[in-house]
């Protein structure tokens, strides 16, 4: 650790909503030159897994990483709801749904970024991330209507099948200047985030 820093107002860098103030760690920065990664897998119980890579490339004034995310659910819900109403001639009836649902969702995360250090103090980066979710699920619901005796007055199943997807993206730029008297930086700060 270089530095800590007690920030109270923090800029929008730091996306601060809600908050009073923050505490920043500021760490030495890594001279060492060359390639390094990681690569994580997981998995599960009821076909759950997820996995992740990250590349980064330092080979003197610039560094270039990025990273890909996979992660893979399968979701079972069984939910049933009960209500007591009245008909328009105000008999008692008693409406009760059953409902199983087996979704999959499947998400995959893309980012990629550079930092450079032009010298004198100067530095500036820019990076990107793409997310993409695709949801897929299958619901069966049993629908029965009952009298106030418990008799079933009538019935129906119902199946729905349901495809969607979210995406999201952002992108930052940034540039700094450290100068010579301590804790003195001049940042910059340009980003963008959306959704189709």
């Amino acid at each position: 650790i270089e530095r800590v820093e007690v920030i109270t107002n923090p800029s929008s860098k730091f996306q601060p909503d809600g908050t009073s103030g923050i505490i920043n760690i500021v760490l030495k920065k890594n001279t060492a030159t060359g390639l390094n990664g990681s690569v994580s897998v997981n998995g599960g119980n009821q076909n759950r897994y997820n996995g992740s890579s990250r590349l980064n490339y330092h080979p003197g004034a610039f560094n270039f990483y990025g990273g890909y995310s996979f992660r893979r659910d399968n979701r079972h819900r069984n939910m049933s709801i009960t209500v007591g109403e009245r008909d328009s001639a105000g008999t008692p009836i008693n409406y009760r749904e059953d409902l199983t649902s087996v979704s999959s969702p499947i998400s995959h995360s893309v980012n990629l970024g550079f930092d450079a250090d032009a010298g004198d103090g100067t530095s500036f980066g820019a990076s990107g991330n793409y997310w993409h979710n695709n949801f897929t699920a299958m619901d069966h619901a049993v629908n029965i209507y009952r009298d106030s005796a418990g008799t079933q007055t009538q019935g129906f199943d119902r199946d729905r099948y349901d495809n969607e997807f979210q995406e999201d993206y952002g992108f930052r730029f940034y540039v700094q200047h450290q100068y010579p008297e301590k804790d003195k930086t001049l940042r910059l700060d340009y980003s963008f985030a959306g959704n189709p």
